[in-house]
């Protein structure tokens, strides 16, 4: 095939649970039981920076916005959007769900994520970060 082969291996110090990569593929951002969110350059072959993004596991990442922006769910069930610029949080919603947050999938400014509490949510994801009430809910309620 017509794919470049790239050798390189990143090595954490707990389970990886989620990983995407930067639109140009410069770049791959990884998280997992650490609590920490890890960005490695191809290029370099090595990591280049590490967040802490929660205080429990991350389960689920997205890009938002280009690759600057990345949106981390985590098993506190929060919602948090990542500045790879700023090296912090800047935006959160700290009870997203009632249980973990499984996946996270951005399109545009919305954003879709689904829990373990058996629930999907739309969230608005603007300038002014997360909104901190979903747009719509689907899933089972008791």
């Amino acid at each position: 095939g017509g794919g470049r082969e790239v050798v390189c291996v990143f090595r954490g110090k707990d389970r990886v649970t989620s990983v995407t990569c930067t639109g140009d593929g410069s770049h791959v951002y990884y998280a997992g039981g650490d609590c920490s969110l890890r960005v490695c350059s191809l290029d370099l072959k090595r990591e280049v920076r590490r967040f802490g993004v929660s205080d429990q596991a991350v389960t689920s990442l997205a890009l938002v916005e280009g690759d600057q922006l990345i949106a981390a769910g985590s098993l506190d069930s929060g919602l948090y959007i990542y500045s790879v610029d700023y090296g912090r949080v800047v935006s959160e919603v700290q009870e997203a769900h009632s249980d973990a947050v499984a996946g996270i999938a951005v399109r545009g400014r919305r954003m879709m994520t689904g829990s373990w509490d058996a629930t999907v949510k739309l969230w608005d994801c603007g300038d002014a970060g997360i909104a901190k009430v979903p747009v719509a809910e689907l899933g089972e309620h008791e």
